[in-house]
This record gives structure tokens, sequence and C-alpha cells, in this order.
């Protein structure tokens, strides 16, 4: 097993020097000092440890165990040994695409063939999917520690797909929906998020969405104007423009007036409306100065989102803009259609589709 990222510490006490070392005895957080006259002796403390401890987890195994369990288990055991942020978006990644899969089975049952098909149906990028495969076989070796038989599923690779030509990172539509989700649970960069978010929701680019004022929305047809273009904006989309607005608007949104207007949806709509026409020059996406939101702050909140649900930190905004126009082609969207929509000119190639 891979060890903390603790180290062993040389200490002094009563004049005799001891080596220490503090180990997770379980997945709660309770930690044990372990304490030895030399070092070779503390290690060997630490390797039997650690054994017991990867022993009082595996209690948690069903009577026959599928993947998903024994991921549970290395993720169990994993704690304290690998980054907390790197766990979590392991877990998340796992999470999305393993549980509940066509692999996800009773171990005995499960072949190459069946990781093979899997890795070939998944529509990530090709980087996330060697990342899966390396945190599948860290599975497996966790598995084969248990007692599992699976020599022919260690060292498995995934199969590899041309890069796409772009050098951008193309996200599926179930990732975008993944990153979406991110998004809005983010607290922190809150102005660059709304812009974010707003991008996921029409594909809009991000430099666009920073040069729309609240004059080029209307929510009572549902649709803004871009670059004189009229975009049209899907309820949800609708309903979170809204809430931004209520949130810009009042300090607390949940005092009593603002609370009674925001649940009645026609005087919240029309509430909403007014407060954009009186401030039809101001920028809607705009910083708490009410100054054009900054390219770069935003690319680092989009990356650190990315993040929280498994996805490449390499991810820049043009990439949302990208993987959504290939994602509507997917869905039958025609390029003339897609060229009218975001005013790319008659030469514009859709070289990622």
């Amino acid at each position: 097993m891979k060890k903390s990222n603790r180290k062993i510490r040389q200490i002094e006490v009563d004049g005799k020097t001891y080596f220490a070392y503090e180990l997770d005895k379980e997945i709660y957080g309770e930690r044990i000092r372990l304490y030895a006259d030399t070092r070779d002796e503390l290690e060997q403390k630490i390797s039997q440890a650690e054994e017991e401890r990867f022993r009082s987890l595996m209690k948690y195994l069903p009577a026959n165990p599928k993947l998903k369990d024994y991921a549970e288990l290395y993720f169990r055991n994993a704690m304290g040994s690998v980054s907390p942020t790197v766990l979590k978006s392991e877990l998340l990644l796992v999470k999305s695409t393993v549980y509940g899969s066509e692999i996800d089975c009773e171990i005995k049952n499960l072949t190459a063939e069946k990781i093979q098909k899997f890795y070939a149906e998944l529509q990530y990028q090709q980087t996330e999917i060697n990342r899966l495969n390396d945190i599948l076989q860290r599975i497996f070796e966790v598995a084969e520690r248990a007692g599992a038989d699976i020599p022919m599923l260690k060292n498995i690779q995934s199969d590899e797909i041309a890069e796409e030509k772009t050098g951008h990172i193309m996200l599926s539509e179930h990732e975008m929906k993944m990153l979406l989700q991110s998004c809005l649970a983010v607290t922190k960069y809150r102005r660059n998020m709304w812009g974010i978010i707003f991008s996921l929701y029409t594909g809009i680019k991000f430099s666009e969405v920073m040069k729309l004022r609240n004059g080029d929305f209307n929510l009572n047809e549902k649709f803004v104007i871009s670059q004189d273009r009229k975009i049209i904006l899907c309820d949800e989309c609708v309903n979170w423009l809204e809430q931004k607005i209520m949130e810009k608007t009042f300090d607390n949104i949940s005092d009593a007036y603002a609370l009674k207007l925001y649940e009645n949806a026609e005087q919240r709509k029309i509430f909403c409306m007014n407060c954009l026409t009186q401030s039809s020059e101001e920028l809607f996406f705009a910083n708490k100065n009410g100054k054009t939101l900054k390219y770069t702050n935003a690319n680092i909140a989009l990356r650190n989102a990315a993040a929280d649900c498994g996805i490449s930190r390499n991810i820049s905004l043009i990439d949302i803009h990208k993987s959504f126009i290939r994602n509507e082609l997917k869905r039958g969207v025609s390029q003339e259609e897609l060229k009218e929509r975001y005013h790319y000119n008659d030469k514009y190639r859709f070289e990622f589709d």
C-alpha cells in the first residue's frame, strides 16, 4: 500500500531518541501514533498496522462483491495516503462511469473483453479514459489483495483513439451536464461562475457572454441577442437567470418580500424584466464593481469546477463552446443552422465533428 505523505519523525523524550509516525487507524479520521527505537523497527510496525487496517476494512465487502464494492474498499483504504482533492476527483470519475455500468458486476464474471468494450463505448476524452484505467488498475490490485482471483484483469490498457485535431478538450453531453452541475454548486468566484454557467446553457463563447448587456435579454420570449443573432433560452436557463437577477437586486433573497416575489413565477418574471429594462445598458455578467469579467479569473474558476467533477483541469473556456457545437451536431443540428446561430463566416470549418 502507498504510505501516507506524513513522514517518520525523530523525537526526543527524556533525553532518549525515538522514531514516531502518525497512522490513520480507520476511515473516520482516528489516528494512532506509532513509536520505535529504530527506523527499521518503526517501518515494520507501520506495515503491520496498515495490514490490520486493511483487514478491518474488508468487513464492508458483501458476500459476492461487485466492482463497485472493491472500488469503495480502495477509496476507504486510500484515505490518509492520497490527497483529499485527488481522491475526491477520482471517486467522482469512477462513480460517473463505472457504477451501474456493464463492468459493475461480480468480479468473477468480469473479463478483459468487457473492460475493453467499456472503454470503447465510453464517450470521454482519451486522457480521462487513461486516468480511469490507472484508477481501475489500483482497484484491481486492492481486489487481489482482498483475495479476488483476477489474473487476466491486471495491466489492461485502454485502446488509443485519435486525438482531436483541434487540440481542444472535447466534452460529451454527459460531461457537459456534469460540469454544469459542478458549476451550479460552486460558491466561490460567483460572478465569473455566472458567465461560465450561461455559456454551458447556451454554447455562446465566453468572450461574447462578457459583452452581453441587460437589454439583450428577453425573458418573456426566452431569448438573448448575441452578435445580432437571436439565441433561444431553455426554461431551466430562464429560471436560473431570474434567480440571478433577484440575487443582484436583493441582499437577502429569503426576506419576506423577495421570497414572496420569487415564489410567484408571473410576478417574478415581470419584476426581472423591469430590472433589465431600467438598466438596459449595464453589463449583465460583470464583477461586483460593474466592470467586465476577467478571462483569466474565469478560466481558474472553470478548472476548479472541472476538477471537482473529475474532468481534466486543462480545460479552457473555449472548450465549452467547441464541445457544445460538437454535441449539437451529434444531435442532428445542421452546420448551416449553427453558422447562423453563432455568426460563423462561410469558411468556418467544423473540424471536430
